[in-house]
């Protein structure tokens, strides 16, 4: 279930992701979720996305000309000074 957790952030960085929406998507409870996620991955679900995200964002700026403005909103960023600031 992890794994598919994992996949499922992968495949919608441009969307906003909270633990909740994770768990519903995958018919789990939330606070089940973030122990056994920040157990086997190391770190929390919110570490993780963001992480994710930032990764995206860098690779979007090193190949692209995209502005920051667009990466932030592209990845689902509350706001484009949200994303410089992380």
């Amino acid at each position: 279930m992890i794994f598919q957790c994992m996949d499922y952030i992968e495949n919608h960085l441009h969307d906003r992701i909270t633990v909740q929406m994770l768990a519903d998507e995958h018919e789990m409870n939330a606070s089940w979720l973030s122990t056994v996620f920040a157990k086997e991955v190391g770190m929390s679900v919110s570490d993780y996305i963001r992480h994710k995200k930032l990764t995206a964002a860098k690779y979007l700026l090193s190949y692209n000309e995209y502005s920051c403005t667009d990466i932030a909103e592209y990845l689902g960023f509350a706001g484009e000074s949200h994303f410089s600031t992380l």
